[in-house]
């Protein structure tokens, strides 16, 4: 459905092109006939308008919405709390249904806000240690912020 209104938006910037070329030319010969200057003038910033918009709406269309890396922080999240805290990009592209260079750049970008660690493993391959995710035992032996400290 993207793909045929890319194509609608494509013919409506296109016809409307045709349109500010014929106000230009009418500008530029000064024969304007029975319109005056004023009503060709915002005849072509009209059209203009029209085919601005139309072929900006056209190819956003046509290549889609922009991934936003963050929009599968949770969902990774919890995945890793699943997992002992780490994942790989497979993982995660399998688990979220997600094209795997989209998996990578959202593992990226908890890695570069310091929410995770990149990690490579023994036959090469990239896993992502999430910090914050403590087991049990490691919650249990969380002690105060003041306890134990010696001065």
């Amino acid at each position: 459905m993207r793909k045929f209104l890319s194509v609608v938006c494509g013919f409506v910037a296109l016809v409307s092109s045709f349109f500010v070329i014929a106000a230009i030319g009418d500008i530029a010969d000064g024969a304007t006939g029975n319109a005056s200057m004023g009503v060709l003038v915002g005849l072509l910033v009209f059209f203009a308008t029209i085919c601005a918009g139309a072929g900006t709406a056209a190819v956003r269309l046509w290549r889609g919405p922009r991934f936003d890396p963050r929009s599968l922080e949770t969902r990774i999240l919890q995945l890793a709390a699943g997992g002992g805290g780490r994942v790989t990009p497979a993982e995660v592209a399998v688990s979220l249904k997600v094209p795997i260079a989209n998996a990578r750049l959202a593992l990226d970008a908890l890695v570069t806000d310091g929410s995770a660690e990149m990690l490579v493993g023994d036959r090469g391959d990239m896993v992502y240690a999430v910090n914050g995710l403590l087991g049990a035992s490691d919650k249990a032996a969380a002690r105060g912020v003041l306890e134990g400290r010696r001065d």
